[in-house]
C-alpha cells in the first residue's frame, strides 16, 4: 500500500513496479491516479500499470478515515488468505 501526498509518488511507484510484488495498492483519488498514469506510461507498459490497484482496498463505498482503514485491511486479509 502506498499513501503519499507529494511529488515523490511517481518515484515510489516506479521503484515498486520494477521489483517483485504481490500487490500494489495506491490510496489516492482516481483523478490523481490518472495524472500519475500519464507520467508512468513513459517507462511502463499498460500490463505493468494494470498491476496498480487504485483506489486501494475493497470497494465498500468508504467515506470516513475509519471506513477507509477497514477497506484497506480487508484487502490485505483477502490477499493474505488467498492461495
Amino acid at each position: 500500500m502506498l499513501l503519499t501526498k507529494n511529488e515523490k509518488e511517481i518515484e515510489y511507484l516506479s521503484y515498486i513496479l520494477k521489483r517483485e510484488h504481490k500487490y500494489i495498492g495506491l490510496v489516492a483519488s482516481k483523478n490523481r491516479f490518472n495524472n500519475d498514469l500519464k507520467k508512468l506510461k513513459q517507462n511502463f507498459n499498460d500490463d505493468k500499470l494494470n498491476e496498480i490497484d487504485c483506489p486501494a482496498g475493497i470497494m465498500i463505498n468508504a467515506i470516513t478515515p475509519e471506513e477507509i482503514a477497514v477497506s484497506l485491511i480487508s484487502k490485505i486479509i483477502l490477499l493474505k488468505n488467498s492461495v
